[in-house]
């Protein structure tokens, strides 16, 4: 009881180097990601596109209480405590017309957003961006009649100002020129919002042809790059929004998830279909109204270049397993001072927790500069002949066996950690079953150990 005492205090101190090497796996994994933009390929960044939105200016009267007096003052003398007093004159209140200008914003009636993302990795040395090039087709249709409901005379809009305008969150990854077709005929796109508040960057176009009323049918292109994610704002009544490409593992963000995915080999291809009663935002609103943009967020949809197991996530895993290293090695080197009567000394079982401990350390230095298959290769067979040497030279005089067991055991709990940690969906019930295993074995090995004195003679025999 004492020796496990001694080997359980051992194993509580190996827990702080397990500590620190997690929060170095941090730091570098925050240090990947913040890592100069220079260094990570182009500049853009995770696109996000609002819109289209169409606006249209008009002018409305508004009218003003001012007040005027009606004639300068006059002096009226009355001998009242022998002072001379002045008399105002009396003030009057009138009405001022002006006229203002503002604009009314309209969202599509129907929206459709068709892209496929052609995915890239860069590699600059040891860190590794996820980009995507996509031509984005939107189109769809405007319908005015919704004007009715802001009491906006048509006669009052500035038809041949309005203009559609398109949300594109890192407008550095526009890659060629926007043209707009609107109800047969072609308008180019120019950079910014033309003073649209909804978003921050984007491109708008001009529409000085515009007709009064009606429904208006739009199509356009949008040639964009970005990085690993895309967003897209179902600004329509009715959206259908179709995403595809063929990176093997997206990962679905935003508020809504898809109503249809098809794997495709490789690939994917996801669908939403979103309508406006699951938003809880007017389709059209004037300048007046409050801004909705911090609104936008929790309805958006979208995709997510991301691998699955990234070798900072992958080595993270890893070492919540370190644990369950030392234990069986710990009780590997027990059972063989119960059972095969070999004197292991703490300081041994402190080396020998350092050296798993420092597997780890290796793992995530090596996994920056190499993939992971070889970082784990070049980490994990020093390790084993490290401690197998070692457990060699001081159990010679003792056991001549010791240190076979120990390669095998370290061979064994090293193959299935990499196992371990390529599966995704059958991770726990593969580590589970696993545990099991070892468990089950441990207890065949000591099933006729006699734990309140000497072994009994069948254990020995045995041995």
């Amino acid at each position: 009881m004492k020796k496990l005492g001694l080997i359980a205090l051992i194993f509580g101190l190996l827990q702080a180097p397990l500590f620190l090497i997690t929060g170095v796996i941090e730091e570098r994994k925050t240090f990947n990601v913040d890592y100069p933009l220079e260094y990570r390929g182009p500049g853009a960044g995770a696109q996000t596109i609002v819109g289209p939105v169409l606006s249209i200016p008009y002018k409305y009267q508004t009218v003003e209480e001012k007040q005027v007096a009606s004639s300068d003052e006059t002096d009226d003398e009355v001998a009242a405590a022998g002072k001379k007093e002045k008399k105002k004159a009396p003030v009057q209140v009138i009405k001022v017309t002006r006229t203002a200008t503002g604009v009314v914003h309209f969202f599509p009636e129907n929206l459709s957003v068709i892209g496929n993302l052609a995915p890239e990795i860069r590699d600059e040395g040891k860190f590794k961006s996820i980009l995507y090039s996509t031509a984005l087709e939107l189109k769809g249709t405007f319908n005015l009649e919704d004007l009715k409901k802001k009491k906006i005379n048509e006669a009052d809009l500035m038809w041949d100002d309005a203009f559609l305008a398109v949300g594109i969150s890192d407008v550095r990854g526009i890659s060629k020129q926007t043209t707009l077709d609107w109800a047969g005929k072609d308008y180019n796109f120019t950079p910014g919002t033309n003073g649209l508040r909804l978003f921050e960057s984007g491109e708008f176009a001009a529409l000085p042809g515009m007709s009064r009323g009606g429904t208006y049918p739009f199509h356009f292109t949008v040639n964009l790059r970005g990085s690993r994610d895309l967003n897209v704002f179902p600004a329509g009544k009715d959206n259908k929004i179709m995403l595809s490409s063929h990176w093997k593992h997206p990962t679905f963000t935003g508020g809504f998830l898809p109503s249809q995915k098809i794997g495709l080999n490789p690939g994917f291809q996801s669908t939403w279909e979103v309508n406006y009663f699951s938003r809880n935002l007017p389709q059209i609103w004037t300048s007046s109204d409050p801004e909705m943009n911090n609104s936008l967020a929790q309805y958006m949809v979208g995709v997510e270049l991301a691998t699955p197991v990234e070798f900072y996530q992958t080595t993270v895993r890893a070492v919540k397993y370190g644990s369950l290293f030392i234990v069986l090695t710990f009780l590997t080197f027990f059972m063989f001072e119960i059972i095969a009567q070999t004197r292991i000394h703490e300081v041994q079982y402190l080396l020998v927790g350092l050296a798993l401990t420092i597997f780890f350390l290796l793992l995530i230095a090596i996994s920056e500069w190499l993939p992971f298959v070889w970082a784990y290769v070049l980490a994990s067979v020093p390790t084993i002949a490290q401690v197998t040497c070692y457990t060699q030279a001081f159990s010679k005089a003792t056991n001549k066996s010791l240190w076979k067991v120990m390669a095998l055991t370290l061979s064994v709990l090293y193959v299935y950690l990499y196992v371990l940690l390529q599966l995704e969906n059958f991770s726990l019930l593969f580590g589970s079953v696993g545990l099991f295993l070892a468990l089950s074995v441990v207890m065949y090995i000591l099933r006729n150990f006699n734990w309140y004195g000497e072994e009994t003679k069948s254990c020995q025999e045995s041995v």
